[in-house]
């Protein structure tokens, strides 16, 4: 490793694109599915219960 880069900010050693900004929602929102997914929280059921 050189000098230059060994003190150098990773995030700010690449060019950043020149995308807008984006706006995404909650990862993992099931809010609005309809019929709700059934996650297991309710209706798993282990081995041998």
């Amino acid at each position: 490793m050189n000098d230059d880069t060994a003190h150098e900010n990773p995030v700010e050693r690449h060019p950043k694109p020149d995308f807008p900004q984006q706006n995404q929602p909650h990862p993992g929102w099931s809010g609005p599915m309809d019929p709700p997914p059934d996650h297991g929280e309710d209706s798993y059921q282990g081995v041998g219960s």
